[in-house]
Protein backbone atom coordinates (compact mmCIF):
# COMPACT_ATOMS: atom_id res chain seq x y z
CA UNK A 1 0.00 0.00 0.00
CA UNK A 2 1.42 2.99 -0.79
CA UNK A 3 -0.60 5.64 0.08
CA UNK A 4 -3.09 5.71 2.57
CA UNK A 5 -5.10 9.17 1.35
CA UNK A 6 -8.60 8.47 1.47
CA UNK A 7 -8.24 5.02 2.59
CA UNK A 8 -10.94 3.37 5.17
CA UNK A 9 -8.60 1.43 8.18
CA UNK A 10 -10.09 -0.84 11.18
CA UNK A 11 -7.98 -0.48 13.75
CA UNK A 12 -8.71 -2.59 17.29
CA UNK A 13 -7.31 -1.67 20.59
CA UNK A 14 -7.50 2.03 19.71
CA UNK A 15 -8.27 3.82 23.24
CA UNK A 16 -5.32 4.32 24.11
CA UNK A 17 -1.28 3.11 23.34
CA UNK A 18 -0.46 1.71 20.09
CA UNK A 19 -3.84 1.59 18.69
CA UNK A 20 -4.30 5.22 19.05
CA UNK A 21 -1.01 5.93 17.99
CA UNK A 22 -1.61 4.37 14.64
CA UNK A 23 -5.21 5.88 14.67
CA UNK A 24 -3.78 9.70 14.60
CA UNK A 25 -0.52 8.38 12.45
CA UNK A 26 -2.80 7.27 9.65
CA UNK A 27 -5.26 10.19 10.09
CA UNK A 28 -2.21 12.53 9.70
CA UNK A 29 -1.50 10.54 6.25
CA UNK A 30 -5.33 11.11 5.22
CA UNK A 31 -6.76 7.52 6.27
CA UNK A 32 -10.42 7.67 7.33
CA UNK A 33 -10.75 5.12 10.46
CA UNK A 34 -13.18 2.51 12.47
CA UNK A 35 -11.83 3.02 16.04
CA UNK A 36 -13.08 -0.28 18.27
CA UNK A 37 -12.36 -0.92 21.40
CA UNK A 38 -14.14 -2.07 25.05
CA UNK A 39 -13.16 1.21 26.37
CA UNK A 40 -15.84 3.77 25.91
CA UNK A 41 -14.44 6.65 27.26
CA UNK A 42 -10.51 6.11 25.54
CA UNK A 43 -11.82 5.47 22.61
CA UNK A 44 -14.14 8.81 22.27
CA UNK A 45 -11.33 10.46 23.00
CA UNK A 46 -9.37 8.61 20.34
CA UNK A 47 -12.56 9.62 17.71
CA UNK A 48 -12.27 12.88 19.13
CA UNK A 49 -8.30 13.44 18.29
CA UNK A 50 -8.63 11.91 15.00
CA UNK A 51 -11.75 14.17 13.55
CA UNK A 52 -9.28 16.86 14.13
CA UNK A 53 -7.45 16.24 11.12
CA UNK A 54 -10.10 16.67 9.33
CA UNK A 55 -10.77 12.88 8.05
CA UNK A 56 -13.80 10.71 8.55
CA UNK A 57 -13.71 8.47 11.96
CA UNK A 58 -16.03 6.78 14.58
CA UNK A 59 -15.84 4.21 17.00
CA UNK A 60 -17.30 0.74 17.66
CA UNK A 61 -17.17 -0.52 21.39
CA UNK A 62 -16.71 -4.16 21.55
CA UNK A 63 -15.50 -6.65 23.97
CA UNK A 64 -13.30 -8.76 21.26
CA UNK A 65 -13.42 -11.70 23.73
CA UNK A 66 -16.79 -12.37 23.18
CA UNK A 67 -17.48 -13.72 19.47
CA UNK A 68 -21.01 -12.86 19.69
CA UNK A 69 -20.50 -9.02 20.10
CA UNK A 70 -17.63 -9.45 17.41
CA UNK A 71 -19.95 -10.72 15.18
CA UNK A 72 -22.30 -8.14 15.58
CA UNK A 73 -20.09 -5.42 15.62
CA UNK A 74 -18.21 -6.24 12.55
CA UNK A 75 -21.70 -6.90 10.89
CA UNK A 76 -22.56 -3.26 11.94
CA UNK A 77 -19.12 -2.27 10.53
CA UNK A 78 -19.08 -3.75 7.16
CA UNK A 79 -22.93 -1.89 6.89
CA UNK A 80 -21.39 1.25 7.13
CA UNK A 81 -18.27 0.79 5.14
CA UNK A 82 -18.27 -1.64 2.06
CA UNK A 83 -14.93 -0.85 1.12
CA UNK A 84 -11.75 -1.53 3.65
CA UNK A 85 -8.64 -1.29 2.60
CA UNK A 86 -6.49 -1.83 5.67
CA UNK A 87 -7.02 -4.02 8.89
CA UNK A 88 -4.62 -3.41 12.47
CA UNK A 89 -5.50 -5.96 14.90
CA UNK A 90 -3.70 -4.34 17.69
CA UNK A 91 -6.37 -4.98 20.68
CA UNK A 92 -4.64 -7.27 23.65
CA UNK A 93 -4.29 -8.07 27.35
CA UNK A 94 -1.25 -9.90 28.82
CA UNK A 95 -0.96 -11.99 32.51
CA UNK A 96 2.25 -12.52 34.57
CA UNK A 97 2.59 -15.69 36.77
CA UNK A 98 3.34 -19.42 37.14
CA UNK A 99 1.29 -21.91 34.57
CA UNK A 100 0.22 -23.48 37.21
CA UNK A 101 -1.75 -20.86 38.93
CA UNK A 102 -3.16 -19.58 36.14
CA UNK A 103 -7.20 -20.56 36.38
CA UNK A 104 -9.05 -21.22 33.18
CA UNK A 105 -10.90 -18.15 32.58
CA UNK A 106 -7.93 -15.83 32.37
CA UNK A 107 -5.92 -18.18 29.66
CA UNK A 108 -10.24 -18.41 27.97
CA UNK A 109 -10.14 -14.74 28.12
CA UNK A 110 -6.27 -13.86 26.94
CA UNK A 111 -6.39 -16.09 24.51
CA UNK A 112 -9.83 -15.27 22.59
CA UNK A 113 -8.41 -11.18 22.93
CA UNK A 114 -4.78 -11.68 21.61
CA UNK A 115 -5.96 -14.65 19.14
CA UNK A 116 -9.18 -15.91 18.69
CA UNK A 117 -10.48 -12.45 18.06
CA UNK A 118 -8.11 -11.08 16.06
CA UNK A 119 -8.48 -13.80 13.65
CA UNK A 120 -12.28 -14.12 13.30
CA UNK A 121 -12.08 -10.28 12.70
CA UNK A 122 -9.47 -10.95 9.95
CA UNK A 123 -11.63 -14.25 8.55
CA UNK A 124 -14.91 -11.82 8.48
CA UNK A 125 -13.23 -8.87 6.53
CA UNK A 126 -10.99 -10.85 4.09
CA UNK A 127 -13.43 -11.26 1.15
CA UNK A 128 -13.63 -6.90 1.56
CA UNK A 129 -9.72 -6.67 1.77
CA UNK A 130 -9.46 -8.72 -0.71
CA UNK A 131 -12.23 -6.65 -3.08
CA UNK A 132 -9.65 -3.76 -2.71
CA UNK A 133 -6.61 -2.43 -5.41
CA UNK A 134 -4.07 -2.70 -2.14
CA UNK A 135 -5.12 -4.01 0.82
CA UNK A 136 -3.47 -4.61 4.14
CA UNK A 137 -3.29 -6.62 7.23
CA UNK A 138 -1.27 -5.41 10.16
CA UNK A 139 -0.63 -7.00 13.50
CA UNK A 140 0.42 -6.00 16.52
CA UNK A 141 2.62 -9.47 17.93
CA UNK A 142 5.13 -8.95 20.63
CA UNK A 143 9.17 -10.05 21.45
CA UNK A 144 6.89 -12.75 23.33
CA UNK A 145 5.96 -14.13 20.14
CA UNK A 146 9.22 -14.89 19.02
CA UNK A 147 10.56 -15.93 22.08
CA UNK A 148 9.42 -17.49 24.71
CA UNK A 149 9.78 -15.63 29.03
CA UNK A 150 9.18 -17.48 32.40
CA UNK A 151 5.68 -16.70 33.77
CA UNK A 152 4.31 -15.39 30.40
CA UNK A 153 2.99 -18.57 28.82
CA UNK A 154 -0.46 -18.31 27.56
CA UNK A 155 0.25 -14.29 26.56
CA UNK A 156 3.35 -16.01 24.56
CA UNK A 157 1.29 -18.69 23.08
CA UNK A 158 -1.32 -16.10 21.92
CA UNK A 159 1.68 -13.65 20.46
CA UNK A 160 3.54 -16.94 18.68
CA UNK A 161 -0.41 -17.83 17.41
CA UNK A 162 -0.88 -14.43 15.72
CA UNK A 163 3.00 -14.25 14.29
CA UNK A 164 2.63 -17.68 13.04
CA UNK A 165 -1.14 -16.64 11.39
CA UNK A 166 0.46 -13.64 9.80
CA UNK A 167 3.05 -15.61 8.41
CA UNK A 168 0.59 -18.37 7.02
CA UNK A 169 -1.64 -15.89 5.58
CA UNK A 170 1.36 -13.50 4.12
CA UNK A 171 2.23 -17.54 2.08
CA UNK A 172 -1.31 -17.81 1.18
CA UNK A 173 -2.00 -14.02 0.04
CA UNK A 174 1.50 -13.67 -2.19
CA UNK A 175 0.35 -13.34 -5.75
CA UNK A 176 -2.67 -10.79 -4.53
CA UNK A 177 -2.44 -7.26 -3.70
CA UNK A 178 -3.16 -8.20 0.27
CA UNK A 179 -0.04 -7.45 2.34
CA UNK A 180 0.26 -9.12 5.44
CA UNK A 181 2.69 -7.71 8.57
CA UNK A 182 3.82 -8.49 11.90
CA UNK A 183 4.93 -6.09 14.24
CA UNK A 184 6.92 -7.15 17.29
CA UNK A 185 7.75 -4.50 19.28
CA UNK A 186 9.85 -5.06 22.83
CA UNK A 187 8.87 -2.76 25.67
CA UNK A 188 6.90 0.16 25.17
CA UNK A 189 5.70 2.94 26.96
CA UNK A 190 1.78 2.22 27.71
CA UNK A 191 -0.60 1.46 30.47
CA UNK A 192 -0.65 -2.09 28.83
CA UNK A 193 3.08 -2.26 30.10
CA UNK A 194 2.91 -0.25 33.23
CA UNK A 195 0.51 -2.83 35.30
CA UNK A 196 0.37 -6.39 34.79
CA UNK A 197 -2.80 -8.71 35.97
CA UNK A 198 -1.53 -11.97 37.91
CA UNK A 199 -2.90 -14.33 40.06
CA UNK A 200 -6.55 -13.84 41.41
CA UNK A 201 -6.60 -10.54 39.40
CA UNK A 202 -3.58 -8.67 41.47
CA UNK A 203 -2.02 -5.88 39.30
CA UNK A 204 1.81 -5.79 38.95
CA UNK A 205 3.26 -2.30 38.72
CA UNK A 206 6.04 -2.17 36.40
CA UNK A 207 9.09 0.01 36.73
CA UNK A 208 10.37 -1.21 33.65
CA UNK A 209 14.06 1.54 32.42
CA UNK A 210 13.55 4.05 30.47
CA UNK A 211 16.00 2.89 27.83
CA UNK A 212 14.36 -0.24 27.56
CA UNK A 213 11.26 1.27 26.48
CA UNK A 214 9.88 2.54 22.75
CA UNK A 215 7.14 4.76 22.50
CA UNK A 216 3.53 4.46 20.81
CA UNK A 217 4.42 6.79 18.21
CA UNK A 218 7.85 4.78 17.08
CA UNK A 219 5.73 1.93 16.93
CA UNK A 220 3.32 4.06 15.02
CA UNK A 221 5.39 5.33 12.62
CA UNK A 222 7.30 1.77 11.96
CA UNK A 223 4.16 0.07 11.17
CA UNK A 224 3.26 2.26 8.54
CA UNK A 225 6.35 2.35 7.02
CA UNK A 226 6.47 -1.19 7.14
CA UNK A 227 3.07 -1.05 5.38
CA UNK A 228 3.47 1.33 2.93
CA UNK A 229 7.27 -1.84 2.33
CA UNK A 230 4.99 -4.91 2.33
CA UNK A 231 7.22 -5.90 5.52
CA UNK A 232 6.28 -9.32 6.46
CA UNK A 233 7.90 -9.21 10.04
CA UNK A 234 9.39 -6.23 11.93
CA UNK A 235 11.08 -6.38 15.02
CA UNK A 236 11.59 -3.20 16.88
CA UNK A 237 13.65 -1.85 19.39
CA UNK A 238 17.19 -2.73 20.10
CA UNK A 239 16.47 -5.23 22.67
CA UNK A 240 14.45 -7.09 21.04
CA UNK A 241 16.84 -7.23 18.17
CA UNK A 242 19.70 -8.94 20.04
CA UNK A 243 17.24 -11.07 22.07
CA UNK A 244 15.62 -12.46 19.05
CA UNK A 245 18.73 -13.22 17.40
CA UNK A 246 20.66 -14.79 20.52
CA UNK A 247 17.26 -17.17 20.17
CA UNK A 248 17.74 -17.90 17.09
CA UNK A 249 21.32 -18.77 16.61
CA UNK A 250 21.88 -19.25 20.60
CA UNK A 251 18.95 -20.97 22.04
CA UNK A 252 20.87 -23.03 24.48
CA UNK A 253 21.46 -19.51 26.23
CA UNK A 254 18.26 -19.25 27.33
CA UNK A 255 18.60 -22.83 28.82
CA UNK A 256 21.04 -21.07 31.22
CA UNK A 257 19.03 -21.15 34.98
CA UNK A 258 17.92 -24.90 34.24
CA UNK A 259 21.45 -25.64 33.74
CA UNK A 260 23.05 -23.78 36.57
CA UNK A 261 20.37 -25.04 38.78
CA UNK A 262 21.46 -29.08 37.44
CA UNK A 263 25.19 -28.47 38.38
CA UNK A 264 24.69 -26.73 41.95
CA UNK A 265 22.05 -30.32 42.34
CA UNK A 266 24.67 -32.33 41.68
CA UNK A 267 26.25 -34.80 44.46
CA UNK A 268 30.08 -34.17 45.55
CA UNK A 269 32.68 -36.46 44.31
CA UNK A 270 33.34 -38.78 47.00
CA UNK A 271 36.29 -40.62 44.74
Amino acid sequence: MRSFTEKHAVITGAASGIGRAIAVALSDAGCHTCLIDIDALGLEQTVNEVQKKGVKAFGLTCNIADKNEVSHTLNALVEKWPSIDLLVNNAGITYRGRSDEMAQPDWERLLAVNLLGPMQITQRLLPFLLARPEAHVLNICSLLGLCGFSKFAAYSASKFGMVGYSEALRAEYLRSQLGVTAVCPGYVRTPFIESVPGKNGVRRERSTPQWLCTSPEIVALASLKAIRRNRGLVVLTPLAHVTWRLKRFFPSLFELPRLLKSRRMEPPDLQ
